[in-house]
């Protein structure tokens, strides 16, 4: 195989200058969430549903549609930088909204002023969160591996439990649903000078 070093243990195994890939080595981009309150993330997971024909006493398989897997986030939530308040303020950037001044002459019927009530949008709901992305680094800090996520929007928030007899630090879960994730296994492709300035992040007033 072109471009694999040697063959079988003491070609590939054995050589020193091999470097695998390592589940620590990552950076996660989400606007408004420090890289460095990220302590998990999964990779995409790619499905294809089957179809199956039966013939006498054989059954024949065939590819269907394919589908991804919710992306999970796990994150610390220190009290400076607050992830709670982040996230929250994400899914009111998403169109959530609370239904505290509800107006029925408006609730469908066009009446001209915001009803109050939260229509979440698709447009309104990737842009909340635009330029996720997923960075996968070798051991001088050079991208090897870049996930993009299109139409990326938050769809779960798990903001933990509380506990009087645990002394543990409270992790927020996020799941992100995508339609599809694109790859990019060019090494040194990234500026890696880049990776502390978040894709979409607004600027500072």
């Amino acid at each position: 195989m072109s471009g694999v070093k040697g063959s079988g243990l003491n070609g590939f195994w054995g050589d020193a200058s091999l470097e695998p890939k390592r589940k620590f080595r990552w950076i996660l981009g989400m606007n408004g969430i420090p890289h460095w309150l990220l302590k998990q993330a999964s990779r995409p997971t790619i499905s294809l549903t089957e179809a199956e024909h039966d013939f006498l006493n054989y059954k024949f398989y065939f590819p269907g549609r394919v589908s991804y897997d919710e992306l999970s986030i796990t994150l610390a939530d220190p009290v400076n930088p607050d992830a709670t308040a982040t996230l929250y303020k994400l899914l009111l950037e998403s169109g959530y909204m609370l239904p505290n001044n509800l107006k029925q002459q408006n609730l469908g019927l066009g009446g001209g002023e915001r009803s109050g009530v939260g229509l979440i949008s698709k447009k309104a709901a990737v842009q909340a969160i635009s330029g996720l992305y997923l960075h996968t680094l070798d051991s001088q800090g050079a991208i090897v591996e870049a996930w993009k996520f299109h139409n990326a929007w938050i769809k779960s928030v798990n903001f933990d439990d509380l506990d009087y007899s645990s002394d543990e630090l409270i992790n927020l879960q996020v799941s992100i649903r995508y339609d599809w994730a694109t790859v990019d296994a060019r090494k040194g492709f990234v500026d890696t000078q880049k990776l502390g300035k978040m894709p979409g992040e607004r600027k500072k007033k």
